[in-house]
């Protein structure tokens, strides 16, 4: 019966532990996921400069863009 008490004590921290643990990996992901959607948009951003860039070195350029 001691060793039941004791398990019973100790189940209550684990599960704290166990949801601390998968909460910090969710915060984890999120931080990955943000990161990856900020640079995917700064990449479009720099890919339009150096089109509008190589377009105006040509004499192509004939208008702005503008890319929302």
């Amino acid at each position: 019966m001691c060793v039941i008490t004791i398990l019973q004590g100790l189940l209550t921290p684990l599960i704290a532990i166990i949801t601390t643990y998968i909460a910090w990996q969710q915060w984890k992901g999120n931080q990955l996921k943000l990161k990856m959607e900020r640079y995917e948009r700064r990449l479009r951003v720099y890919q339009e400069v150096v089109k509008m860039l190589k377009e105006c070195a040509n004499g192509e350029l004939r208008e702005f863009r503008i890319i929302v």
